[in-house]
């Protein structure tokens, strides 16, 4: 179980991100928390409490939710991963959780059969791919305890449609 605790941020922190959100959305208001994450350097996990909090507070209005996957709409790669989880339920829970906090991560499931995990992501091309495996993806596994895993790479997708309400006002 990981004991660390979350950084807490300063007030004039705090408002140095909130600016820094504020413009990322100035710049592009479709931009999503996770693309403002990026751009901004910061964590997603920052990033969304305080982007919800502008919503709540009405300093940021949504009026309409189009396409919550346009940020990925130019990843045509859809990669699947399949992963083998030595201890148990509770080890493969634990896994699957560690995993879903990934921002690149599309989903998650808990499988029956061979493998326990089944983990769905996007890429633009091969050279994204192979930054992924080398910067977050081995050290994910390492950090899961995934003793096995597997990789498999779409050739063509005859149905892939985002099931999503649009909130409207």
């Amino acid at each position: 179980m990981n004991t660390k605790r979350p950084k807490r941020y300063k007030k004039e922190e705090l408002s140095m991100i909130k600016n820094a959100i504020l413009k990322r959305l100035s710049e592009d208001g479709s931009r999503t928390p996770h693309k403002i994450a990026e751009l901004t350097g910061y964590s997603y996990k920052v990033v969304k409490p305080i982007y919800d909090k502008l919503i709540e507070d009405n300093i940021v209005k949504i009026k309409a939710l189009i396409n919550p996957y346009s940020e990925v709409a130019n990843k045509k790669i859809v990669i699947f991963h399949f992963y083998k989880v030595t201890g148990g339920a509770e080890k493969i829970e634990t896994a699957a959780k560690l995993i879903a906090q990934e921002d690149f991560i599309e989903e998650a499931h808990s499988i029956v059969g061979e493998w326990d995990l089944l983990v769905k992501f996007r890429v633009s091309d091969f050279d994204e791919y192979n930054e992924l495996l080398n910067k977050k993806i081995w050290d994910l596994l390492f950090r899961a305890d995934i003793t096995n895993s597997r990789g498999m790479v779409t050739v063509h997708s005859y149905k892939d449609e985002a099931k999503y309400e649009i909130p409207m006002d």
